[in-house]
């Protein structure tokens, strides 16, 4: 069923970034920061997760997260590949994730990644990431929020896993806050080493 919805869903969300980016690309002030594109992701978020019965139950300083207006650093635990999705469900505002490059070959999710400029990190060149640096920053300045899972990478067991100082020297460097999200239960659902949601 998750790899029907899949199929169903992606390609009206590629046509609805390609029309957004045809837009963007002809009028120069429709989209400068690329929120409306990002916003077909959060719309697929939102339809993918309701559909495969997965939609996430939100507590905690919901308006505050909605509302929220200007730069920050959210963070958030990493264990399943929903992460993502669900992420897009919780944070209304435009922001931009911090994510590894190899994602951009990925259908729909890499043309979203590359189409809404996020940042995209090559974690073994040293190059990349002082460009992932000058990029983050540049997000920030300019009053756009960053979206980071700071363990690096998916926990294969759910746990908790240690912090890349690098994430958060971004926040020090620009002087914004760093806004913790908790994610609860997604790796129960859809652990990482998993195809489609189990649960």
């Amino acid at each position: 069923w998750c790899a029907i919805v899949s199929i169903l869903t992606g390609p009206p969300w590629a046509l609805a970034m390609a029309i957004v980016n045809a837009l963007a690309d002809k009028y120069e002030d429709f989209d400068p920061n690329r929120a409306v594109y990002d916003y077909t992701g959060k719309v697929w978020s939102r339809v993918f997760l309701s559909l495969i019965s997965s939609y996430p139950e939100i507590t905690g300083d919901v308006k505050g997260l909605k509302e929220r207006d200007g730069a920050c650093l959210y963070v958030a635990n990493h264990a399943s590949w929903l992460d993502i999705p669900v992420i897009c469900t919780v944070l209304d505002p435009v922001f931009k994730f911090i994510s590894k490059a190899e994602l951009s070959g990925v259908p729909c999710i890499g043309q979203q990644l590359t189409g809404g400029h996020h940042i995209l990190i090559e974690r073994d060149d040293r190059r990349s990431q002082l460009r992932t640096f000058k990029e983050g920053v540049k997000w920030l300045k300019s009053g756009v929020p960053l979206m980071a899972f700071p363990e690096g990478k998916r926990s294969q067991d759910g746990k908790l896993m240690d912090f890349k100082g690098g994430m958060f020297s971004l926040a020090v460097k620009v002087g914004v806050p760093v806004v913790p999200i908790t994610l609860s239960n997604t790796h129960a659902v859809m652990p990482s080493n998993a195809l489609f949601p189990v649960q």
